[in-house]
C-alpha cells in the first residue's frame, strides 16, 4: 500500500478517534461515561468487600512498586527534585529564596499583629518542646555526662580560664569578700546571741 493511503488511513483514524473523544468529554451523560462510571462504582465495591480483589491490586502495587524501572525513576525524580532545590536555594536571585523570604516576613508579620496567632504558637511550642525534653531528656542527660566524663580536668580548667579570662578572678576576688564578710556577720550575730 502506498505511503499516501497509509497516511490518509492513519488520519481519518486519529480524526475519528478525536472527534470521539471530545464527544464522550462534552457530554457528561454519554453512553460510554455512564457505562465506565457504573463499571468503576462496581470496582470500587468489590475492593470495599472482597478481599480477593484488594489482595490482587495489592499484590500489582507492590510489583508495579518494586519493579527496577520504577524504582530507578523514582530515585531519579528525587534526584532532580532535590538538586533542583539546592540549586535553587544557593541562588540569591532565586524564586524558590524569594518565596521563602516572602513567607517568612508574612509568619512574622502575623505574628506580630495577631495575638491569637501569637498565642497558638506559643502554646504549640511548649508543647513541643516540653514534648521533646520529655523524649530526649535522658539521652541528653547521657551524652552530657559522657562527654564531661571524658574530660581533662587541668585541660577543662585551663581553657575555662582562658575564656572567661579576668571575669574569673574578678570572681575569685568577690567570692572571697563575700564569703568573708559572711562569716563576719555570723560570727558577731553568734557573740551577741552567745
Amino acid at each position: 500500500m502506498p505511503d499516501w493511503v497509509d497516511d490518509r488511513v492513519f488520519d481519518k483514524v486519529f480524526a475519528g478517534l478525536q472527534g470521539f473523544l471530545d464527544e464522550v468529554g462534552d457530554d457528561p451523560r454519554h453512553e460510554l461515561r455512564r457505562s465506565y462510571d457504573a463499571r468503576l462504582r462496581v470496582y470500587v465495591h468489590a475492593l470495599r468487600t472482597d478481599p480477593d480483589t484488594a489482595a490482587r491490586v495489592e499484590d500489582l502495587k507492590k510489583e508495579l512498586l518494586e519493579h527496577p524501572a520504577v524504582r530507578a525513576w523514582s530515585g531519579s525524580l528525587w534526584r532532580n527534585a532535590k538538586n533542583a532545590v539546592l540549586t535553587a536555594a544557593a541562588d540569591p536571585d532565586s524564586e524558590l529564596r524569594a518565596r521563602i523570604a516572602g513567607l517568612i516576613a508574612d509568619g512574622a508579620r502575623l505574628l506580630q499583629t495577631d495575638p491569637t496567632v501569637r498565642e497558638l504558637v506559643q502554646r504549640h511550642t511548649h508543647r513541643i518542646a516540653g514534648a521533646l525534653v520529655e523524649r530526649f531528656s535522658g539521652d541528653l542527660a547521657e551524652l552530657v555526662s559522657s562527654t564531661v566524663a571524658r574530660w581533662d580536668t587541668e585541660e577543662t580548667s585551663r581553657r575555662i580560664e582562658l575564656q572567661v579570662g579576668r571575669d574569673l578572678q574578678w570572681i575569685r576576688v568577690n567570692g572571697t569578700v563575700v564569703g568573708g564578710l559572711a562569716g563576719l556577720v555570723i560570727y558577731t550575730v553568734a557573740q551577741l546571741l552567745g
